[in-house]
């Protein structure tokens, strides 16, 4: 284990998504962002298929970009996966208030009932803040273990 905790660490560590974000509307010339995110899934013992169908998902995330700045911002939702799709919805949290925020998803390869294994992932998802409406749209392409 000790050997395998030099390939391990950098790889827990290094963000497992990725993309850009646009607030909308406008606060500066360039409202575009970059986000890093740590997505963590949990799965929950609902239904015949424990590990891919529901789960509880948390991400800490850094924005990097012109609204704001840089912002670590934190989000906790629910997450409904299939063998290439998910669907979710949040709670995303930063300095300037909280935001619902739904998403869709598309898995690449397909996965199987009863198959655990590495794959990639598009997310599109949409934060809309609870306060006065304003909305960041991103994109984000990232890795995943379920």
């Amino acid at each position: 284990m000790g050997d395998a905790a030099i390939i391990l660490i950098p790889l827990l560590l290094a963000p497992s998504s990725a993309g850009p974000e646009l607030a909308l509307p406008k606060d500066e010339p360039s409202d575009l962002r970059m986000i890093l995110g740590w997505p963590l899934q949990i799965p929950l013992p609902f239904g015949k298929n424990l590990a891919f169908s529901h789960r509880v998902a948390l991400a800490p995330e850094l924005a990097l970009g012109a609204r704001d700045h840089a912002v670590f911002r934190g989000r906790a939702g629910y997450r409904y996966g299939g063998s290439w799709f998910l669907l979710g919805a949040g709670l995303l949290v930063d300095k300037t208030g909280a935001f619902v925020s739904p998403e869709l998803g598309v898995r690449y390869p397909e996965v199987g009932d009863d198959e655990l294994s590495f794959g990639g992932v598009l997310i599109l998802r949409s934060d809309v803040a609870t306060s006065d409406g304003t909305v960041r749209l991103s994109a984000q392409i990232g890795w995943v273990l379920l």
